[in-house]
């Protein structure tokens, strides 16, 4: 674990049922991959993810790993952009956003000190967007 940048970074984070599960998952693979060290090595036992030695997974195992889906999708779809793990964190404010997630809401779990702050840098506005939330004006309006 590192420091955060700001206090705002020190939060809780809710997840989702489908989240907990997946992480409840990932923790039992953790742990077979502990059980087969000899070496008890208590500094990781809190970890969740982990390479096959029981040593802490390092960024950039995930961001080549990324890499290496994106590329071997662009294959197929050429027109198929490349990201970065940050991306998510994009995706996930503009799809909360999106599902009526109040702005103050948000900016608490992406651990922001101003809604200004998240709306402005993290909230995309897709065309699909667009055309809906002008059909809920139109709606509201006849």
């Amino acid at each position: 674990m590192h420091d955060t940048k700001t206090r705002s970074g020190l939060r809780t984070i809710p997840l989702t049922q489908k989240a907990l599960n997946a992480l409840e998952a990932q923790k039992v693979q953790k742990q077979k991959i502990a059980s087969k060290k000899e070496v008890d090595e208590p500094e990781y036992s809190d970890l969740v993810f982990v390479t096959k030695n029981n040593r802490p997974t390092q960024q950039f195992i995930i961001q080549e790993s990324l890499k290496s889906i994106i590329e071997h999708i662009q294959m197929d779809h050429p027109e198929f952009e490349r990201f970065s793990p940050h991306t998510f964190r994009h995706s996930f404010a503009t799809r909360a956003i999106e599902n009526g997630m109040h702005p103050k809401t948000l900016s608490k779990i992406l651990g922001h000190s101003s809604t200004q702050m998240t709306m402005n840098l993290y909230c995309h506005v897709t065309d699909d967007t667009l055309f809906s939330e002008m059909k809920k004006m139109e709606q509201k309006l006849a």
